[in-house]
């Protein structure tokens, strides 16, 4: 295989690094997001050390290597934007792709066009497939992957070393010529503005911020399952105080979906989950899911219609409005020039 030196593709510039990279490669790999999901024991880097990694690169990866390293610049001021890594597998004639982002150059779809730029060229090169192994609780590089055309293939366990005898989870994605790279369709859309509201109750997805109210696991992991389509995790909140009344999980078969829920305390917030889960149903069924079932935390089934107890609760509306909330959309790194 002879892959070029330098080239252009899906509008950033591939190419070797260079002294002046060492600062900007610095500050990437010290970046606390890039960090966290860096193999290994990271520890902080200097410049001199990314300065003596950038001159003992072409030795490292030339010729005969398995690996091949890039640095992306802007295709305007060759301002480094990132930093990548493929690693070739002769016998499966197939490759894995690393990428970091520079802190700066998050936001602006940098990730998405590495990934595209990168299957293409190997593709070029006879190779039949590429992966992306990525850490479960790396969402943002999970949403990169589908964008590029990546479909998920299964939940590896213990393969990515961390610190010392740590070992985690990763996702498999794959993308083979035939696919085309066109975005892999969800089967669970997001919420829109990322928050369902009818102006008594509220509903979120369940991420990493609610350690406090689910298991550290549970808050990592959901918002993964939600967008490999396995299952959406909500906190329902008090719309009025922004108090957590329980959580709804939403759960689509090949026979229908199950909404199920829990109050997170007394019975007291009971009806205004009943309330919520109406919510949750009425969304599910405006983006085409048919059969959807409404169950309690013991499985047994919720008869559709107003919540019992109105006292303290306005009309239900007939469709929910939509508030705004951020969405997290700044892809973070995969993996990392060997250190």
């Amino acid at each position: 295989m002879d892959f070029p030196t330098e080239f252009e593709a899906h509008g950033i510039r591939f190419r070797p690094y260079r002294d002046e990279d060492a600062a900007g490669l610095t500050a990437g790999l010290n970046d606390p997001d890039s960090r966290r999901f860096q193999q290994g024991s990271p520890t902080e880097v200097t410049e001199e050390r990314s300065q003596a990694w950038i001159e003992a690169a072409p030795t490292r990866f030339g010729p005969g290597s398995d690996r091949v390293v890039y640095a992306v610049g802007d295709r305007s001021t060759d301002e480094l934007l990132a930093g990548t890594i493929i690693t070739i597998n002769p016998s499966r004639m197939s490759a894995e792709l690393g990428f970091w982002v520079c802190p700066a150059a998050r936001g602006r779809g940098i990730a998405t066009a590495i990934a595209h730029a990168l299957a293409g060229l190997c593709f070029a090169q006879g190779l039949r497939r590429v992966e992306m192994v990525i850490r479960w609780e790396n969402l943002a590089s999970q949403r990169v992957a589908l964008a590029a055309g990546f479909q998920p293939e299964g939940k590896l366990r213990d393969v990515v070393p961390g610190a010392g005898a740590e070992r985690h989870d990763a996702i498999l994605w794959s993308r083979l010529p035939a696919d085309g790279g066109r975005p892999v369709p969800r089967p669970l859309l997001d919420l829109p503005g990322g928050v369902l509201s009818d102006g008594v109750v509220s509903v979120r997805p369940v991420g990493p911020g609610d350690q406090a109210l689910f298991p550290e696991r549970h808050c990592f992991r959901a918002p993964v399952h939600w967008l490999l389509g396995e299952q959406a995790c909500v906190l329902v909140l008090n719309a009025a105080t922004g108090d957590p009344l329980g959580e709804i999980q939403l759960r689509p078969g090949a026979y229908g979906a199950v909404l199920s829920s829990k109050p997170l305390s007394d019975s007291a917030s009971a009806h205004l989950v009943r309330r919520a889960v109406l919510l949750m149903k009425t969304w599910a069924e405006s983006i085409g899911m048919a059969q959807v079932t409404t169950v309690d935390s013991e499985g047994a089934p919720l008869v559709d219609g107003p919540p019992d107890d109105q006292a303290n609760t306005a009309a239900t509306p007939s469709a929910p409005s939509y508030c705004g909330a951020r969405q997290a959309n700044s892809p973070g790194a995969s993996a990392c020039p060997p250190r």
